[in-house]
């Protein structure tokens, strides 16, 4: 019996999966990968299906909360974007590259 056979499968799968996303370039490649699919999507059948996903009501409409994953994603994740690269570029002005008047005048 070889040694690949007597590992677990969970290790056998999870390792490389593992290596991918802890390698620099895996971000890039995920990317391109949505990227890829998203425009696959959007030009099967003449984008009806695509639109239908992302106009479909998700709450029943009962409710005061956005109803499509469109406005989900313009109310609230967006919002939770900005805040975050807010706080990035806080942090960069009080303790990174961009703390010092002479480093933060270039860009």
């Amino acid at each position: 019996m070889s040694a690949v056979s007597r590992t677990p499968f969970h290790y056998r799968i999870m390792s490389p999966i593992r290596y991918f996303f802890n390698d620099s370039r895996a971000v890039g490649v995920l990317l391109i990968i949505c990227t890829i699919v998203s425009l696959g999507l959007s030009n099967l059948s003449s984008g009806t299906t695509y639109q239908h996903f992302w106009n479909r009501e998700l709450m029943g409409g009962f409710s005061r909360l956005p109803g499509t994953p469109l406005h989900w994603i313009n109310d609230f994740l967006m919002s939770f974007f900005f805040l975050l690269a807010g706080m990035e570029i806080k942090r960069e002005l009080i303790a990174g590259e961009l703390a010092s008047f002479k480093k933060a005048i270039l860009p």
